[in-house]
């Protein structure tokens, strides 16, 4: 065959061609990352099912490249070929949208007549699974044996242009990971994303199927003497055989290192989907790494199986190097997250840190693993005219292996060994791999004496191996992730872990799960974050997550289903009503065993009789289960920012849930409060409003809300709701978590009644969807930053006097006496609710007290002080212009501090005083009435406000203060606000018009006037 230096327009095209083939690559992980997300809504989020995902893609790759490497040789266009597969790879993609709802209908149809709990749903995943993916997938593993066929045309150049082809392709991949895990998904969803890589798909194939045509382009890609010609069909030799069950070992082996680091990496960066694309970024450019080094060593002829052995033995050495680091790893995260401000561009930062933290570490080991397919490739491929078959026996052999290993290592060695273990056998299998390889290229016969000192050497090297101590769970599952101050030193943090008794750890099928306790505290921790504790914060939403539907429900509850076992407690505490069934659907083994170890506090609820636990994926049970309908729906998963917790936040599944409940029925989601920002919390809950007419929201601490979806208005008598609570008296009441006596003590925390949801969430996109789920990506982000959530306080029905209408207390027909205020008082002061435990505090305090007085000198209280000397209000006629604009604002302060739904504090006091002050002191007039015009507004008095708001603006004129022109603006607000509420529209016009005319930019009456 010549060897005849290429045309500069033949570089070009080759060139233009390497192009396309990134392209491909970055399309196929794209794809691969849409895909599987599909698929988990559709097979469930379980380790069975992300191994069947995996697996078919992983099948389809290994089919499509022995298919397509077998044809590859003797195809005419080698080329074409590739632009037609790539056509077909992207007419695919157009058709999913199609494809997969009715695989979807499908599986809910032979699903639902098995029922979650036959044995023959699983391979019923599995078909379903093969049949989406298989044709994609197995015309993507033929896209790299094709293209090496069309692009390497002298056998000086395989060994090179393989693992050029490899490195671009894989650096494709690492920028389609890019976009689907940072930012395609959830700027675009996944329908517009599949969209878009199918355009670049049809678009590449199009071009190389014109490129091929070499009648257009007399100076081709190839020289035309250079055409293929039919390979002979050739027997493989015993080297090359050898190698390629070696690659089959090999893929394995890298699948195992990848789940074990995948892992590890939740310990260390959280369970979010940007952590796993993170390492996934990370592995992949190691490969990529590792084929661009083969293209470079291969300018020269090399004796590419030994260089082959060294790259295996380098793997298990390299991966063993960096195994005392592991357990370091969460300090060296700790200290690097200090560093990095808490902001958006800092979230940004954290995760390119992320990334290089993750290179420095992982960069050896995945670079020599990059190295392995390009090398085995040229020692298989004899001659250009099998570059074809080799590629592909390589690769398929290669991904083969991989499939193995992921079933094996993710089924059962993981769950059987542990992730240390697994990773020690791992690098044993890699250093035997490597000597063996050494061995077969010696001819499988007495080793050398270089091969025999390589091989003990190499296993020599290996007994750091026996020596090594265990990592301590306690460290490794630390979660400094969400920890807000990093240790000194590593060994500062173990003394900072001392104290932390591990009571059980299990490297389960689908996380990590460690339950330790730290003085009279049990926390039980997935993958180092807390799920639950016995802290009495944590033992108050699990308590009350079980009684609230429970004791509010319209019927008679009976069937119940929990989402998520978690510690048990809440499941424990339905239990304890009379006549409830609960079934528990937890997704882990692992769980279930650690919340044995909080039986005190759930009751023993393992071995309950009215206990139904059950082992699998909450979405896909609810998906299946025809049979039942259930009375009360409870959610425990709290956390949106875990990659798999989120699918139970979007639309689907919240009418998954409808479609399972009675008419009557009471759906709760637990959600966190803390880290969470006003756009995540409202998409939430315009999501829950677009499936269920009635939402309300609770509140018994300051970190958690939950949220009680019905399909009609919930109400309650009190005597039901007395009755129900006397039925579980020893639960509710004296030192429980929860310290509720009456139904008073309940309904108070209500937060936010129906229609204020209905108001303010309307249930409009865009919402959080299983085709864009935006709360993935967002809720990290506010976790990081340390989002506040405001509109919740903002908007909370309880601390405004016209909310007590729209709350459930407002059912309860006696006024409460000053002992149910400073009762409730107590009780908000232990839920941290400051404002409202200070307010109804303080309503119960009798003013005539002369003790009073001297609390409040010694707290400091000013506003109390002033409170007090309202007997000085008779004589108002001493007051100077300053006593009355002191004593008018303290006074006013804290009679609105004392004014909730609970409680409408007299403002005749108030009255006095501005009346007295008002006439003695005509400029302050002005301050006065809008003092006045704003008690009365948020007292729920709008005609009163009104008219005072008119009176403070009409003293305008004859008020010497600075702050005038902002007075006026407050009153016109007063004003307008209230004329809503008295239902006239025009006057509330004309006071917004005379606003904007004061201040222009004003949005309140820009958009009122609209």
């Amino acid at each position: 065959m010549l060897n005849t230096p290429p045309s500069a327009l033949a570089r070009a095209w080759f060139a233009l061609a390497l192009v396309c083939f990134l392209t491909s690559g970055a399309t196929g992980l794209l794809y691969e990352v849409v895909w599987s997300r599909y698929l988990g809504l559709l097979l469930g989020s379980t380790t069975y099912a992300h191994t069947i995902v995996l697996a078919t893609f992983m099948a389809g790759l290994g089919l499509g490249n022995h298919l397509f490497g077998r044809v590859a040789d003797r195809t005419a266009s080698p080329l074409a070929a590739y632009g037609w597969m790539e056509l077909g790879i992207g007419a695919y993609a157009l058709l999913f949208p199609l494809i997969y709802p009715a695989l979807t209908r499908l599986y809910l149809v032979v699903g639902g007549a098995l029922g979650p709990d036959s044995a023959w749903v699983l391979p019923l995943k599995v078909v379903l699974g093969a049949c989406s993916l298989l044709l994609p997938t197995t015309l993507m593993g033929g896209t790299l044996p094709m293209l090496s066929r069309a692009l390497i045309r002298e056998d000086a150049q395989i060994g090179q242009r393989v693992g050029l082809l490899y490195f671009i392709n894989t650096a494709g991949a690492v920028l389609g990971c890019f976009l689907g895990g940072f930012w395609a998904v959830e700027a675009l969803g996944l329908d517009t994303s599949m969209l878009a890589a199918a355009v670049a798909n049809i678009v590449v194939g199009l071009g190389v199927v014109g490129l091929s045509r070499r009648a257009a382009h007399p100076a081709a890609l190839i020289e035309p003497d250079d055409e293929p010609q039919p390979a002979p069909e050739r027997a493989r030799s015993p080297v090359a055989i050898g190698v390629m069950i070696a690659m089959g070992a090999s893929g394995a082996l890298a699948m195992l290192y990848e789940l074990v680091w995948i892992r590890l990496v939740a310990y260390v960066f959280g369970s979010s989907s940007q952590s796993f694309s993170v390492m996934l970024m990370t592995f992949i450019s190691g490969l990529a790494l590792g084929g661009l080094l083969v293209s470079w060593l291969l300018r020269r002829e090399r004796d590419t199986l030994r260089w082959l052995a060294m790259a295996e033995i380098g793997v298990g050495l390299a991966v063993l190097a960096i195994l005392p680091i592991y357990e370091r790893f969460p300090y060296v995260f700790a200290r690097t997250r200090a560093l990095v401000s808490h902001t958006s561009g800092g979230f940004t930062l954290l995760q390119v840190l992320q990334i290089g933290l993750l290179f420095g570490l992982m960069l050896l080991p995945t670079t020599l693993l990059g190295m392995t397919l390009p090398l085995a490739s040229r020692t298989v491929i004899e001659d250009v005219d099998a570059v074809g078959s080799g590629v592909g026996s390589v690769f398929s052999s290669n991904t083969l292996g991989t499939l193995l290993g992921v079933t094996l290592t993710g089924v059962v060695l993981i769950p059987a060994l542990g992730l240390q273990t697994t990773l020690g056998l791992g690098i044993l299998l890699n250093v035997l791999l490597g000597v063996g390889l050494l061995w077969l290229a010696d001819g499988a016969r007495v080793p050398s004496r270089a091969t025999g000192a390589i091989g003990l050497v190499a296993l020599l090297a290996l007994t750091p191996l026996l020596a090594l101590d265990p990592w301590d769970p306690v460290l490794m599952t630390a979660g400094f992730f969400r920890r807000k101050a990093p240790p000194a030193s590593f060994d500062a943090m173990k003394r900072d872990f001392a104290n932390h008794e591990l009571l059980y750890a299990r490297d389960g099928l689908d996380m990590t799960v460690t339950v330790v306790e730290v003085e009279d505290a049990r926390f039980l921790k997935v993958n180092g974050k807390t799920d639950a504790s016995t802290l009495r914060g944590d033992m108050v939403t699990q308590v009350i997550s079980g009684h609230l539907p429970m004791l509010i429900h319209p019927g008679e509850p009976r069937d119940v289903l929990i989402i998520g076992l978690g510690s048990g407690v809440t499941a424990g505490s339905v239990l304890k009503h009379p006549g409830a069934q609960a079934r528990v659907i937890e997704i882990s083994e692992a769980v279930i065993e650690g919340a044995r170890h909080f039986a005190p506090e759930n009751h023993d609820v393992h071995q309950h009789p009215r206990l139904d636990l059950v082992q699998g994926d909450a979405r896909d049970y609810l998906l299946l289960d025809r049979a039942r309908e259930y009375d009360v729906v409870i959610s425990e998963p709290s956390n949106p920012w875990i990659s798999g917790v989120a699918n139970l936040f979007t639309e689907e599944f919240f009418r998954a849930v409808r479609d399972r409940m009675a008419e009557d029925a009471l759906y709760v989601q637990w959600l966190q409060v803390y880290s969470m920002s006003d756009a995540a919390y409202s998409r939430t809950l315009n999501t829950l409003r677009a499936v269920f007419p009635w939402v309300t929201v609770w509140r018994f601490n300051r970190a958690d809300a939950l949220m009680v979806a019905s399909r009609s208005p919930v109400t309650i008598t009190p005597d039901t709701l007395r009755a129900r609570l006397e039925a579980i008296s020893t639960e509710l009441g004296g030192d429980a978590p929860v310290p509720i006596e009456a139904p008073i003590d309940l309904l108070a925390h209500q937060a936010l009644a129906a229609d204020t949801v209905s108001r303010h969430f309307p249930g409009r996109p865009p919402l959080n969807t299983d085709a864009h789920p935006r709360l993935e990506f967002e809720a990290p982000r506010a976790m990081f930053t340390r989002a506040n959530l405001n509109i919740l306080d903002k908007l909370d029905d309880r601390l405004q006097v016209a909310g007590r209408g729209r709350l459930l207390l407002d059912d309860l027909p006696e006024s409460l006496s000053g002992e149910d205020r400073a009762r409730l008082g107590r009780l908000f002061a232990l839920n941290k609710h400051r404002e409202l435990a200070t307010g109804l505090t303080r309503s119960a305090l009798d003013l005539s007290e002369p003790s009073l007085r001297s609390r409040a000198l010694a707290e400091g209280d000013l506003e109390l002080l002033a409170a007090l000397d309202t007997h000085a209000l008779e004589s108002v006629e001493r007051f100077s212009p300053g006593d009355c604009r002191v004593y008018t604002t303290r006074l006013s302060a804290w009679l609105r501090s004392q004014s909730s739904a609970f409680y409408t504090a007299p403002l005749e006091p108030l009255r006095r005083l501005v009346e007295g002050c008002a006439q003695r002191h005509p400029p302050l007039a002005l301050e006065l009435y809008t003092a006045q015009a704003a008690a009365h507004y948020s007292h729920a008095e709008p005609e009163s406000a009104r008219r005072y708001a008119q009176r403070a603006l009409g003293s305008a004129e004859e008020s010497s203060l600075e702050d005038a022109r902002g007075l006026i603006a407050e009153a016109l607000i007063i004003a307008a606000r209230a004329s809503l509420a008295l239902g006239e529209p025009a006057r509330a016009a004309e006071a917004y018009r005379r606003l904007l005319e004061l201040d222009p930019g004003n949005e309140e009456a820009r958009k009122a006037l609209r």
